[in-house]
């Protein structure tokens, strides 16, 4: 958000001159939600092309391919589309027809979208501007991800439908720039991989990342429900609210139930959990507002879990998690006031652990037991009240 990378000013960057040039501009793009921005810049050349992506929040996405004809203005071919949340390959494409009509196109996702056939190009503006990847300039940021940005001096896509091209773009001899992307490394410096030398420049650290969040999962573990997540990067995180809404009965409000602090800024990933402590029987729904350190929020997608009334029988859960590193949650439930024996076997069924030994009310129980001292292996969990005996299998993994 609000990072961006230039090149200066440079002759191979400079298309559609003369009267037989074709070009297309091209990239794959990741929309992390629809926030309904707009205005939005992928590869945008001063005023001779741009690759335009524009959120409307009252209507459909819409993905533009923009030319600028000398004297006569800017020329669009549009294609108004729900664009879904992930990863995306736009292309514009400039077709020179050595005549009086020449052909722009954008293609999206494999297909033609858009096309527009109503001009003549004479020739484009070039100046010393620089060329500029996920915004214009510091205005009109792309908020999302762009990954292989190839600009060619060749049609590469015709017809109705296409190809997409392979996650790394090759190089050919119609390759004027290609540029690759690694999130992991984080570089602000981007080295064109073509022997043109184009090297973008990343301002206001073009390689760091929103919140994205990877993994959201709930369950119930006896009376108790466990929340985790999972981000891949993070910038100005400063945490999550954590919120829950009861579907029977119905509770219309969302509830804040906790808050977990965020990373900050990460570039690698990072994951979470909470425990909302005896909600009670029933059925819940749970979100995460990511909230910035500027104020600004958004919602996660919701997610359903239920807890069911006691059971009136013995019975011994399985740990969570499982596998586990060092330490785990362990429930049970006694119909009556129990002595209670808990204990953890190896697999030859020596005892490797004495958890629990005394005297303990009918009812849920939930524990916390750190496997500190043992090895990694499988090992049994066993259970004993009385003449009820139960047994789980669970893996330690250091």
């Amino acid at each position: 958000v609000d990072d961006y990378a230039s090149a200066p000013d440079n002759s191979t960057l400079d298309l559609g001159i003369g009267t037989t040039d074709n070009f297309t501009i091209e990239c794959f793009f990741y929309i992390p939600d629809l926030d309904g921005d707009s205005n939005q810049y992928l590869i945008y050349k001063n005023t001779t092309y741009a690759l335009v992506l524009r959120l409307h929040p009252a209507s459909s996405d819409v993905v533009t391919f923009e030319i600028y004809v000398l004297g006569s203005g800017w020329f669009k071919a549009q294609y108004s589309t729900n664009l879904s949340v992930g990863w995306h390959h736009a292309a514009g494409v400039f077709d020179n027809k050595e005549s009086a009509i020449d052909t722009m196109y954008l293609y999206l996702d494999g297909n033609l979208v858009a096309s527009l056939s109503s001009f003549a190009l004479t020739g484009l503006i070039n100046s010393v501007y620089d060329l500029n990847i996920g915004s214009y300039a510091e205005f009109y940021p792309f908020h999302g991800r762009i990954d292989e940005v190839r600009i060619s001096d060749v049609i590469r896509y015709s017809g109705a439908t296409y190809t997409k091209p392979s996650s790394d773009f090759p190089i050919d001899g119609n390759t004027l720039a290609l540029w690759h992307f690694s999130e992991a490394v984080g570089d602000t410096i981007f080295y064109d991989t073509t022997s043109n030398n184009n090297t973008l420049t990343g301002h206001n650290g073009a390689h760091a990342l929103p919140v994205e969040l990877t993994q959201f999962s709930a369950e119930p573990v006896t009376s108790n429900i466990v929340l985790s997540w999972s981000t891949a990067t993070e910038i100005n995180n400063y945490g999550f609210n954590i919120e829950r809404r009861e579907i029977a009965p119905l509770q219309e409000e969302w509830k804040t139930i906790g808050f977990t602090p965020g990373a900050g800024n990460s570039n690698s990933p990072r994951k979470y959990s909470f425990k909302d402590p005896n909600p009670g029987a029933g059925k819940y729904i749970y979100r995460l507002k990511q909230i910035d350190i500027d104020g600004n929020s958004k919602y996660s997608e919701s997610i359903e879990v239920e807890i069911k009334a006691p059971a009136s029988t013995f019975y011994l859960s399985q740990n969570y998690p499982n596998p586990f590193n060092s330490s785990t949650i362990i429930s049970f439930y006694l119909p009556n006031k129990s002595y209670v024996s808990l204990s953890v076997f190896d697999f030859l069924g020596r005892e490797a652990a004495k958890i629990l030994s005394k005297e303990l009310p009918g009812g849920n129980h939930s524990l916390e037991w750190n496997a500190e001292g043992l090895t990694s292996g499988v090992y049994f969990l066993r259970l004993q009240a009385g003449s009820s005996i139960e047994s789980k299998k669970i893996v330690l993994l250091k």
